[in-house]
């Protein structure tokens, strides 16, 4: 299967089997757990009325509720280190299968023009060794936008499952990751150009009448953000 982007590069998809990509997301999980985070439910000892001590493990919020203030405030404490802990491995995740798809699911001709390179050096961005890596650079900064990335990473899961997913099903896919990508581009859209008019307001000394943006604009998201 090919991929064409809107600059006219060509993508050749290649199947990356869905258990590689379980196994990415394991070894992410692995450095973190390695690391210290704490992804696994964590646990609080009790002393019973016979004097022994009890290990317990917190497995939903609603554990957390104590008659005892002090119990429930160390609860909540681990609780809320565990769930953050949990965000930060799903995301590290995503972004790891995401590389990997870019890095083993695609092939193309690299351009002959290296001036992207210098543009990715510019923005503090060293360039790796392996061509696989240079490649997955290429198509993050400069091969792709946001809304091709995300086309594109249904049409590598549909090549990689094939015919197990009717072709309903991977129309729906696309069409909801095509309006997904389309209102992440709205949004952020938008967010950039209000803090763009109220950054250009304040420099030239008119920003007083400016709206300033609440917590909540764009969608939530920074203008910064990036690509499960």
């Amino acid at each position: 299967m090919e991929f064409t982007t809107e600059t006219g590069l060509v993508l050749t998809l290649k199947k990356v089997s869905p258990a590689l990509l379980e196994r990415v997301a394991a070894e992410v999980a692995r450095k973190f757990r390695e690391d210290g985070e704490q992804i696994d439910p964590p646990t609080y000892d009790l002393q019973t009325v016979a004097g022994e001590t009890q290990t317990f493990v917190l497995t939903k919020e609603e554990d957390i509720t104590s008659t005892i203030p002090e119990r429930e405030e160390l609860k909540r404490a681990l609780w809320n280190t565990y769930q953050e802990a949990l965000s930060r491995l799903r995301v590290a995740q995503e972004e790891a299968r995401i590389k990997y798809l870019l890095t083993w699911g695609v092939s193309f001709d690299m351009p002959e023009d290296e001036e992207w390179k210098d543009k990715l050096a510019d923005a503090g961005i060293e360039m790796p060794e392996r061509p696989g890596d240079i490649r997955f650079l290429y198509l993050s900064y400069e091969g792709l936008t946001g809304f091709e990335l995300q086309r594109l990473l249904v049409e590598l899961q549909v090549v990689a499952y094939g015919e197990a997913v009717d072709p309903e099903t991977v129309d729906s896919f696309r069409q909801g990751a095509e309006r997904a990508a389309r209102n992440t581009a709205t949004q952020r859209i938008e967010g950039a150009i209000r803090l763009f008019g109220l950054a250009t307001g304040q420099q030239s000394g008119a920003g007083l009448d400016v709206e300033h943006p609440t917590e909540g604009d764009a969608g939530g998201e920074s203008v910064g953000d990036n690509p499960e």
